[in-house]
């Protein structure tokens, strides 16, 4: 199996050592900025996907809250153990 440098199409053969691993210590030692910029592009996916709020979402906080205040209304029966 052969591995491909996104940036610079050099190829990573299967030999004596990980191909994989032999990609990253050159991704790394190479194109440090392009992993950089790879690693910063997620964590704002990451951070957008985990503000923005679905319709959904939406909906089941207004049915917790509605239940929540009929909760709030209704007499809580003591306990007594």
């Amino acid at each position: 199996m052969t591995a491909t440098c996104p940036v610079c199409k050099r190829k990573f053969h299967k030999g004596k050592t990980n191909e994989f691993g032999r990609l990253s210590k050159h991704l790394w030692k190479d194109h440090k900025e392009y992993m950089r910029r790879k690693i910063k592009s997620g964590q704002r996916k990451a951070k957008k996907k985990k503000s923005e709020l679905r319709p959904i979402d939406l909906e089941f906080q207004a049915i917790d809250d509605i239940i929540l205040s009929q909760m709030g209304a209704r007499q809580q029966i003591p306990y007594n153990a």
